[in-house]
């Protein structure tokens, strides 16, 4: 046999039935043979068990982290908007809403409904503007 050729059907030695380990510690999965398209195998498992194919908003969490146990039971669907508020800490999120904080026109004590932004903090829409205004 000259030198270069193939012969049909044999695979090369480093062959490992098409799924290799990514980078990021996926594995990923040959779709069609013949094509290069590699596809992380928890997305294939949970598009069979859906019937479908998954939506651009929905992500296939690992549930003990493990990025290589791809059983179904192990494996939960989630949209993207989920799956950022289960991996950011809690303290991340909530750390300034325990504070209470003074009203800076009427004093009162209350807890902020988001992050207060100023050194100007008010209890309500009233209190500002009776703030504003004196």
């Amino acid at each position: 046999m000259p030198t270069g050729e193939h012969l049909k059907g044999i695979r090369p030695h480093n062959w490992n039935g098409g799924s290799y380990i990514s980078s990021s510690g996926y594995r990923l999965v040959l779709t069609r043979p013949g094509d290069k398209n590699y596809t992380p195998e928890h997305r294939l498992v949970m598009e069979q068990h859906l019937g479908r194919g998954l939506r651009p908003n929905e992500i296939v969490h690992h549930n003990n982290e493990d990025k290589l146990d791809n059983r179904l039971a192990n494996l939960e669907l989630m949209t993207r908007a989920e799956h950022a508020l289960h991996h950011r800490p809690v303290k991340a999120r909530t750390d300034w809403v325990s504070r209470s904080t003074k009203c800076h026109s009427c004093g009162t004590v209350f807890a902020p409904r988001r992050k207060p932004r100023g050194r100007h903090v008010f209890c309500s829409r009233p209190c500002f503007f009776k703030w504003r205004h004196s």
